[in-house]
């Protein structure tokens, strides 16, 4: 609906996609058109994404080998940056922006800065709340304070933060139709059936590099089968040949 003329401007106000204000509003504030807008909000957002999401990867020691095959794996999966392209007017893209952050910064154990980006996220999108509980339970377990007041207090304001700003926005926001969170689990017992999630996995495989890992899986497999025919040879160099190709 972004930059159609054809839609009335009451379908501005559906929900639950009017209650996700962010992603429009920072296109807004670009000086150029609303599709070319929405398309450089995507860049600089998935510029930002691959960014954290290497030292996210070198958080956990990973080679850089890994850590650029984990960027092509992401980058390549059709929800993130292909699809950001396609339609830029959707808030996929700054939603993923927001959980690779999130996590980033629980793993670092920025739990301060990290309440402020669950306020922000109150705004982005409401699911985004959920992931408090996971800052929570880290901060619990990593962080350094020993005070049980600061632990409580830390821990309310994580959880608070998002579900604080989405209220405000509910509450300014009228939309035009009924809308229940709840819907959310009619929707996930969908997408949890048999059929849907084959679909879904039939998508994501052969969705950009989304096939890496179907192909590593199968390599390993048939490298499994020729490590245990070479072992069962009792040749010493052909096993060192294998197991040094495995550690490729």
């Amino acid at each position: 609906m972004a930059g159609e003329t054809s839609f009335p401007a009451s379908m501005g106000k559906l929900a639950p996609w009017c209650y996700r204000v962010l992603t429009p509003f920072l296109a807004s504030l670009l000086p150029f058109d609303t599709m070319a807008s929405f398309r450089i909000l995507a860049f600089i957002t998935n510029v930002l994404s691959i960014f954290f999401l290497y030292f996210m990867l070198d958080h956990f020691r990973f080679s850089i080998t890994t850590r650029i095959l984990g960027i092509l794996l992401y980058a390549g999966t059709f929800w993130t940056l292909k699809f950001s392209f396609f339609s830029p007017s959707y808030i996929d893209y700054l939603t993923q922006f927001f959980l690779i952050l999130i996590i980033f910064l629980t793993l670092r154990k920025m739990y301060i800065p990290l309440i402020f980006v669950f306020l922000v996220a109150g705004l982005q999108k409401e699911s985004l709340a959920a992931f408090s509980v996971f800052s929570i339970i880290h901060f619990l377990r990593h962080g350094k304070t020993s005070h049980i007041w600061t632990k409580i207090i830390i821990s309310l304001l994580l959880f608070a933060a998002p579900f604080t700003t989405a209220l405000i926005v509910r509450s300014i926001v009228q939309p035009i139709n009924t809308y229940s969170p709840t819907v959310l689990f009619s929707f996930f017992n969908q997408a949890t059936s048999i059929r849907s999630f084959v679909a879904i996995l039939i998508q994501a495989s052969f969705s950009g590099l989304g096939i890496i890992p179907i192909i590593l899986a199968c390599q390993l497999s048939v490298l499994d089968t020729l490590y245990l025919q070479i072992l069962g040879m009792g040749d010493l160099r052909a096993h060192f040949t294998c197991f040094s190709f495995r550690g490729m």
